[in-house]
């Protein structure tokens, strides 16, 4: 009789531990199953955020104003992350507005997006008295430089073109460039370093209110004082960094490392690859007297060729337009990382290749110094014709 009581009691025992093993069970398959559902739906949500971002971040490849870029910034990406849907349910403002909204940073050129759906309903997980759930999402974009590169880069790296607020002993005729006779020395001194010298790359893509401030080759601020505009045929000397002068000069040029086994042969049919952003390899070792034989071998090349400053164009070439080898690719970088301690100085760590210019090479000088004009920016590829810099794509950054 009591073995029979016991097994009844065991039975009773055990159905109950089966209920509640299956009551389990279909709780957690019911929070999965929701929790799928949600899971999928941020992604959903994130792919929209992104596409508004993005679509936000293309207002600065365009010229405009701050205000401009802002208002353009702002309906793109909304209009963009309307075109979505979330859960089947198309992506209404509103709930962009409740994430956060869209908020557009000028001066990074960044445009951050933000979501919020709330009241998702559950299927089963309202049987454990969880009706709804909500989702939010983020997403950042940037309008950052890209694409701009060459494959044919001659091995010379020189510092872009500053402010020069020393009037009196370095910009002596006050034109914005470092030109004279005997050829002006112009020392970067920006705040910090004792002077007030000030710089800005030129991007032609920039708002309005930042082209006013943009100082480099090319800009608009330099070539209001000179007679080439936008600096085409702006007489250029550059000559190789040299003695213990620890100030920094702006014409100074440093050599780069690249296939050929040495400088003369690397000016004359040698090619770097580089792009926007790539750390330059510097060459070592003493060079005296391969840069001038480099650059004499090109000249020969196409020796009746010569510029024109009445047409600011090469005149007298065998080669069409400014295919002519003695138009070569240079590279430019920040002035701010210049070193001059010695002459085996290189530029200070963190240097990259800040743009790319083309250059239109003139007679050997003497020693290794280089007199060129430059004629303006590759639009990327392997050179082709001067047109544009800096080059501007929409990325993600969150």
């Amino acid at each position: 009789m009591r073995r029979a009581i016991a097994r009844r009691d065991e039975r009773g025992v055990t159905l109950v531990f089966m209920a509640i093993t299956v009551f389990l069970t279909l709780g957690m398959a019911a929070i999965a199953i929701d929790y799928g559902m949600i899971k999928t739906q941020e992604t959903e949500a994130q792919r929209a955020m992104d596409s508004a971002a993005l679509a936000g971040a293309s207002a600065f490849m365009e010229s405009g104003t701050d205000a401009v870029h802002i208002a353009t910034a702002k309906a793109r990406a909304k209009d963009f992350a309307t075109k979505n849907k979330v859960g089947g349910q198309t992506v209404d403002t509103a709930e962009v507005n409740a994430g956060g909204g869209v908020v557009v940073d000028v001066t990074k050129e960044r445009v951050d997006v933000y979501w919020r759906r709330d009241g998702i309903r559950t299927w089963f997980a309202n049987t454990f008295g969880i009706s709804t759930m909500g989702i939010k999402s983020h997403a950042a974009a940037v309008a950052a430089i890209g694409g701009v590169e060459t494959s044919c880069l001659k091995p010379f790296l020189i510092p872009d073109i500053w402010q020069e607020t020393n009037i009196a002993a370095q910009d002596k005729n006050n034109n914005r460039a470092i030109d004279g006779n005997p050829p002006e020395v112009w020392n970067y001194e920006p705040p910090g370093s004792g002077g007030s010298d000030r710089y800005l790359k030129y991007d032609p893509k920039a708002s309005t209110d930042s082209l006013v401030l943009q100082t480099g080759y090319g800009s608009a601020w330099r070539s209001a004082l000179t007679t080439y505009p936008s600096d085409k045929g702006l007489p250029m000397l550059l000559k190789p960094q040299l003695g213990n002068d620890p100030l920094r000069h702006g014409n100074w040029y440093y050599l780069l490392d690249g296939p050929e086994p040495n400088t003369e042969k690397q000016i004359e049919s040698g090619c770097i690859s580089a792009g926007i952003g790539d750390t330059p390899n510097f060459k070592t070792g003493g060079t005296t007297g391969g840069v001038k034989n480099g650059i004499k071998d090109l000249v020969k090349l196409d020796a009746g060729a010569s510029w024109d400053d009445a047409t600011h164009t090469i005149t007298g070439s065998s080669y069409p337009g400014e295919t002519s080898p003695r138009v070569i690719i240079v590279g430019l970088f920040d002035p701010k990382y210049i070193k001059g301690a010695n002459r085996n100085d290189k530029p200070e760590d963190g240097v990259v290749f800040n743009n790319f210019a083309k250059i239109f090479l003139q007679p050997a000088n003497k020693n290794d110094d280089v007199t060129a004009r430059f004629i303006g920016f590759i639009p990327g590829g392997g050179g082709g014709v001067a047109a544009g810099t800096l080059v501007k794509v929409p990325r993600l950054v969150e």
